[in-house]
């Protein structure tokens, strides 16, 4: 197992409570794949640099979580299928 970090960013026209479901997704995604979720920091609503599936804001997240390296693929496919999760990026520690 190897420490990452994702940064993510939700729907700006989403609330808080639907903010705290795509947290939820992702962490269930990462423990089906595996892997054990850690740290989560939610940063709030933030203007991005560019447009990104035509919103201009967004909801950014933060979240450490350990998982074998061999499943990260699988773990970055689900988020980018979802309309909830605008980007979606995943980084090794």
């Amino acid at each position: 197992m190897r420490d990452y970090e994702v940064l993510y960013i939700v729907r700006a026209d989403f609330d808080d409570d639907k903010v705290q479901d795509a947290v939820k997704r992702v962490n269930t995604l990462i423990g089906r794949s595996g892997g054990t979720a850690e740290r989560t920091n939610l940063w709030g609503k933030r203007k991005l640099a560019y447009e990104v599936k035509h919103q201009k804001e967004g909801s950014y997240v933060l979240q450490d979580f350990q998982l074998d390296p061999n499943r990260v693929p699988e773990l970055e496919a689900g988020p980018k299928k979802s309309c909830a999760i605008s980007s979606f990026a995943s980084l090794r520690k």
